[in-house]
């Protein structure tokens, strides 16, 4: 008689830190535009609104970023930091070809201040999480030693 190999439900399928930096990068710029379309509704109430929307710009950038790179960094379990800076750079990439098409002139200090927090975003969640994962492993290890 034979046995069918049931597929164990509770393990999840290990993406390529190239597949979960892609779905990373998808899912902070869609939480970026999120966050962007919700700014002006918050930035009515204050008395000049000009005068935060930049600052608004990169908060909205920065935890876009962030959620991005943690999806990408909990995929992708055997390079995290690899991940999550890649899903920064997904998201970076449509931004800036908007922004090319756009009628203005360039302002090179708000571009700056996005950019470095789109970055600082990904980076931080991403080496959080890879130090997290880090350690989950020695504790195991000292606990397994122990036995």
């Amino acid at each position: 008689m034979t046995r069918k190999m049931k597929n164990n439900p509770a393990s999840k399928p290990d993406f390529g830190f190239t597949v979960a930096g892609l779905i990373g990068g998808g899912v902070g710029l869609t939480v970026t535009l999120i966050l962007v379309l919700i700014a002006p509704f918050l930035l009515l109430n204050t008395n000049d609104p000009n005068s935060v929307s930049n600052y608004c710009a990169a908060v909205c950038a920065f935890i876009g970023s962030g959620v991005g790179s943690a999806i990408a960094s909990i995929l992708c379990k055997e390079s995290p930091l690899q991940a999550g800076l890649l899903s920064g750079a997904t998201e970076v990439v449509p931004i800036i070809l908007v922004s090319l098409f756009l009628p203005g002139s360039i302002n090179f200090v708000n571009c700056a201040i996005i950019l470095s927090s789109i970055g600082l975003g990904a980076f931080s969640v991403s080496f959080l999480i890879m130090r997290t994962k880090s350690n989950q492993k020695k504790n195991m290890k000292r606990v397994m030693k122990r036995r």
